[in-house]
């Protein structure tokens, strides 16, 4: 990795397999879209997917809710596969 974003003492490693926004200059990023990226668990045979959003060029990072389950119910900021 080029970037070591845990530097804990327990040596623990955190790689980023980045796409789409997450890194993009604040003058390529269309003001439209927000910086995004997703965090990937994968735990016995099940994927999932985490997904966070940044809005502003210096502000928070937060859950991207945009998974829907239904009338009634509240987004979710994840999604879940088999494998």
């Amino acid at each position: 990795s080029l970037f070591r974003y845990d530097l804990s003492p327990g040596g623990r490693k955190l790689h980023g397999i980045c796409a789409g926004t997450f890194g993009a200059p604040t003058f390529e990023l269309r003001s439209a879209y927000p910086w995004q990226y997703n965090l990937l668990k994968i735990k016995d045979n099940q994927l999932t997917v985490r997904t966070r959003r940044r809005e502003e060029a210096n502000g928070a990072w937060k859950p991207d809710s945009r998974w829907t389950q239904g009338s009634g119910l509240g987004a979710l900021d994840y999604y879940s596969i088999d494998l």
